[in-house]
């Protein structure tokens, strides 16, 4: 998938680009070593974070705040059309999961894609591919690339996203297998994340019999705490890095197995509201189960590792 766009009259250095990559890359590799055989110890704190997530009980005028690290975890967007059977799997020296969820419904007259992106200069309309911010005359102009598509429902959010936990193969083997009925066109978000904050380490995937992906970072940020299922709730990240820092922002429900919310560059009502950078996620819904755990992952494979 097509992360960023360089467009410039000047002559730039193209290593640049993967160079952070590659060392996040090697550090994962690394690091994956110091996580043998330490399931047992993260299933243990799996299990007091499910305990102690109603300390962070989120009511009406409650503000809970968590500093995670922004890290980059794989993740890719396809589209879907509706009766499509799509097999998923992966293998890692860690636990881990495989999340497939709804990112977005086909392209329709002016695109919006869950934020106030509309028609602009440099973006292809009839494709649902743009960029932003839109193209400008700057010597070296940088734009994410961005998938614009049509908000999904809050319903939809919730009902159309599986997960499928890896089993242990051998010992620093897991493995996991996904098999998804689509049920209505669509794009949707698949992607790796780790069981445990404490895990970092490399993965393969693989998607239908086309597509493989080898080696790629496997990771998680997390924070348990509970939003009830019968009031709205804000949930929004703000980077550090106000101009730079992307978040993708994850909610899950059901013991902090299945995506019941995403997002990624929210709205310009939501920014002004919240004091929020330009690619800065929010989340404002009324969640039809209880959730368990908010979880944020890095968009920039480029730039794969900040605050």
């Amino acid at each position: 998938m097509v992360e960023t766009i360089k467009l410039t009259t000047e002559t730039i250095d193209i290593d640049e680009f993967s160079a952070d990559y590659d060392s996040y890359l090697d550090n994962a590799l690394k690091r994956s070593a110091e996580f043998a055989d330490k399931e047992i110890e993260c299933a243990l704190r799996q299990e007091s974070k499910l305990k102690n997530k109603t300390k962070n009980t989120i009511n009406a005028g409650t503000v809970l705040s968590a500093e995670l690290p922004l890290k980059y975890s794989f993740f890719t967007i396809k589209s879907f059309k509706k009766g499509d059977d799509v097999t998923i799997t992966s293998a890692s020296t860690i636990p881990h999961i495989i999340d497939v969820e709804i990112y977005g419904n086909p392209p329709t007259g002016v695109i919006m894609k869950n934020s106030d992106v509309t028609e602009r200069e440099g973006n292809n309309v009839e494709s649902g591919i743009g960029v932003y911010p839109p193209i400008t005359t700057d010597p070296i102009h940088t734009a994410k690339v961005h998938i614009f598509c049509s908000a999904t429902t809050p319903e939809e959010g919730q009902g159309l996203g599986w997960y499928f936990p890896a089993e242990k193969i051998t010992r620093n083997n897991f493995k996991a297998l996904g098999k998804v009925k689509i049920t209505q066109d669509g794009f949707y978000l698949i992607r790796l994340r780790a069981t445990d904050d404490m895990y970092e380490a490399i993965a393969d995937i693989s998607i239908g019999t086309e597509e493989f992906y080898d080696d790629v970072p496997v990771s998680v940020s997390e924070y348990y705490c509970n939003m009830l299922s019968n009031g709205k709730s804000y949930t929004v990240t703000a980077s550090s890095n106000y101009y730079y820092g992307d978040a993708m922002l994850f909610v899950r429900g059901a013991d902090a197995d299945r995506l019941v919310g995403f997002n990624d560059d929210t709205s310009e009502p939501d920014k002004k509201q919240f004091g929020l950078g330009p690619l800065d996620a929010c989340l404002s819904r009324k969640y039809l189960i209880e959730t368990s755990c908010i979880d944020i992952t890095n968009y920039s494979s480029i730039d794969p590792d900040k605050t």
